[in-house]
């Protein structure tokens, strides 16, 4: 399977497809953990035009395809940093995520020169598969404006 992925930079005429993807991945495994509000400020922060700032602002959001379709999604927020990690769900277990990370790291964080470590604020659906990527959990749960996640990190020079 992933002999067929492509990993690339989106651009302007994919982030639409990205974003799209992201929504409908959220809303099936994210969302039901989440209140009212937390969905209201996750759907914000994804919206068209805030994406287009985002890439336009020069924030790096790499996807991952097959066939032409985007079927994964990561964004960097600044090089040390990973605000979103999507992958289609008929693609989850593949290790398209793995790949995204990958790309990421060697395309965009070690070319920030950025600090030692990769953060994220997981999803509680996505807590294992950070786990595997090699993130250790640096809290328990948190919640701020409805948004439910656990702080993790991962350590650069474990690559």
């Amino acid at each position: 399977m992933k002999n067929n992925i492509i990993i690339m930079t989106a651009d302007e005429g994919t982030v639409d497809e990205a974003r799209e993807l992201v929504e409908r991945v959220f809303k099936e495994f994210v969302a039901p953990d989440y209140v009212e509000r937390g969905v209201t400020e996750f759907m914000n922060y994804i919206t068209p035009q805030a994406m287009r700032e985002r890439l336009a602002a020069k924030r790096s959001l790499f996807i991952a395809k097959t066939g032409g379709v985007v079927v994964g999604v990561l964004e960097m927020k600044d090089p040390e940093h990973i605000s979103l990690l999507f992958v289609d769900a008929s693609y989850q277990r593949r290790g398209i995520a793995g790949l995204l990370f990958r790309f990421a790291l060697e395309n965009y964080v070690k070319a920030q020169g950025t600090q030692d470590k990769i953060t994220v604020n997981s999803s509680l659906y996505a807590v294992e598969i950070y786990k595997r990527l090699g993130f250790i959990q640096l809290d328990d749960e948190r919640e701020i404006n409805g948004i439910r996640f656990v702080p993790m990190e991962k350590r650069i020079f474990d690559l």
